[in-house]
């Protein structure tokens, strides 16, 4: 379908120009005119494909959020859990070496107990030992004595 500028055709036609130059001229102007209306449809076109891809951007945009938030969520759920796991474990370790320490602490003083047992049984049996060693010694000396005075009445 042809078109033309009835303006342009109107004014050539009383200007005095034949039915044909004048219908050719006015069709020719208007050939830019519908030039610019395939290059609008165009870029309506390529708007409306923007429009497209903006909101599949934006639809993506909103799955990737609510997919981060997710695993943000999840992550914090189990630095969480694991936090508790470990506080959890710390608690036994620390009930382990208290135990552990509690028993040493028992030991050590079972062990003190005994060797002081131990040390006044040795102390009791020094005490004895030189009570017979001065007994002996008294009788030594007494027997020395004995033993001199013998001597003395015979010189």
């Amino acid at each position: 379908m042809t078109t033309m500028i009835r303006e342009v055709y109107d004014a050539l036609k009383e200007a005095g120009v034949s039915e044909q130059k004048a219908q050719a001229a006015a069709t020719t102007l208007a050939e830019p005119t519908e030039r610019f209306r395939e290059i609008d449809r165009r870029f309506d076109l390529i708007d409306a494909r923007f429009d497209a891809l903006d909101a599949k951007i934006d639809h993506v945009k909103s799955d990737l959020d609510a997919k981060i938030d997710y695993v943000k969520s999840d992550l914090e759920a189990k630095i969480e859990r694991t936090r508790t796991d470990l506080e959890a474990k710390i608690d036994t370790l620390d009930a382990k070496i208290d135990h552990v320490k509690s028993d040493l602490v028992a030991k050590i003083d079972r062990t003190r107990t005994d060797l002081e047992t131990k040390i006044d049984a040795l102390d009791t049996k020094i005490d004895h030992v030189g009570d017979k060693i001065v007994i002996r010694l008294g009788s030594l000396l007494v027997v020395g004595l004995g033993v001199l005075a013998i001597l003395m009445k015979i010189l």
